[in-house]
């Protein structure tokens, strides 16, 4: 089409009134928008049949697709955080752990 057009503005070009050049494309286009139509029609039925997936709940059992039920007696306390002694014993690897490295960096920058 381009080729046409260029071809076209080539031999028209110079002439008064030849500025524009209108072309007009007369085709059958019935069968064309007829598979349009189809194409169309499969999608929105894909849309319409299409159902939401649910996807199931892993538990220690398995897959359950169900709901799982409610679970009764559980009480969480209203202080959650870990117990005196897990900070204690953290606190003190952490000295330990920063002590091992003021050696290190002291044997390092001693000549």
């Amino acid at each position: 089409m381009l080729k046409v057009v260029k071809r076209l503005k080539e031999r028209f070009s110079g002439k008064k009134g030849a500025d524009k050049i209108n072309v007009t494309i007369d085709a059958n286009t019935n069968l064309l928008m007829a598979k349009l139509d189809k194409i169309n029609n499969a999608v929105e039925n894909i849309k319409a049949d299409a159902t939401p997936e649910v996807s199931p709940t892993l538990t220690a059992y398995g897959l359950c697709d169900a709901k799982l039920p409610e679970i009764e007696g559980v009480e969480i306390p209203d202080h959650v955080g870990f117990s005196e002694l897990f900070i204690a014993d953290q606190d003190k690897a952490l000295n330990d752990f920063q002590q091992k490295q003021e050696h290190l960096f002291q044997r390092a920058s001693a000549p």
